[in-house]
């Protein structure tokens, strides 16, 4: 199979790789497949973050590291204010 990435889809992949987020494009690649096949739900949070747990993510947001999936630096905020 040949897959073909748009330029900013090859940049964000680029930059996942020099921030090592991931020691390879393959295991990008089967990170973002197993992400696929993992119901939506399933990787949801269950209980929301302390304030503590979220200030914590907000740092490492600082630090330039990636946001989980699927959550927002608004939602960040906000659980850290719950």
């Amino acid at each position: 199979m040949t897959i073909s990435l748009t330029p900013k889809q090859e940049g964000i992949l680029r930059k996942a790789l020099q921030q090592g987020r991931f020691q390879s494009v393959d295991e990008a690649l089967d990170e973002a497949l197993r992400s696929l096949s993992t119901p939506a739900d399933a990787t949801a949070r269950s209980a929301p973050l302390t304030p503590a747990e979220a200030a914590a993510r907000i740092r490492e947001l600082r630090k330039g590291n990636m946001l989980p999936e699927g959550m927002t630096i608004r939602a960040m905020i906000d659980e850290g204010r719950a």
